[in-house]
């Protein structure tokens, strides 16, 4: 994770091929996870990985470390390329699916202890995310792992549209203050 942190502040002062490849080779298996849960298509979300990656070199000196993790800037590349690209090939997201019916993406290329990041924050995750409300997780896991609009989750929900934007805007302070705790204490 740290090192996420670090590639992407160097790649944001000045642009090297060589920390743009280490910062692809840290993180593309768990931003295309993203990708594949929103498209739900490989080719897909291969384009939207090619498309992402080449804001991520065009817009990395835009990136302040001070105002995101890495990987919450990366992701919110990914996860924004990958609606509009969605929205662009005119497909519905299946409301009903269920994050877990994706299978995991397998690369031998990550080393054990990037893995084991991996799982630490997943599990950091959870703990957050359960400290919320159930609405407000069902809006979260809808919006950034569904790729589902504010619109769309209001509808599932039979709510209003800023009933959910309004739970999103409180949930989300919440969940970051928690993740961030969750590291301090690492």
């Amino acid at each position: 994770m740290q090192d996420t942190q670090k590639l992407l502040t160097r790649l944001s002062k000045q642009q090297d091929i060589k920390v743009f490849k280490a910062l692809y080779m840290a993180t593309h298996v768990r931003l295309f996870s993203v990708c594949l849960r929103i498209l739900k298509d490989q080719q897909l979300a291969e384009d939207a990985m090619q498309e992402s990656f080449l804001k991520i070199w065009h817009k990395a000196n835009a990136y302040e470390p001070n105002k995101a993790q890495a990987m919450t800037w990366l992701s919110r590349i990914v996860r924004n390329q990958a609606i509009d690209l969605l929205r662009r090939q005119d497909k519905l997201v299946d409301n009903h699916v269920d994050v877990d019916e994706v299978p995991e993406m397998i690369d031998t290329s990550p080393s054990q202890i990037s893995q084991l990041e991996a799982i630490e924050a997943s599990a950091k995750l959870r703990l957050c995310l359960a400290t919320l409300k159930e609405e407000q997780v069902h809006c979260i896991m809808a919006s950034y792992f569904q790729g589902q609009t504010a619109t769309q989750i209001a509808s599932h929900l039979q709510r209003p549209v800023s009933t959910i934007k309004s739970w999103m805007a409180r949930s989300m302070p919440v969940l970051r203050k928690c993740l961030e705790h969750s590291y301090e204490g690492s």
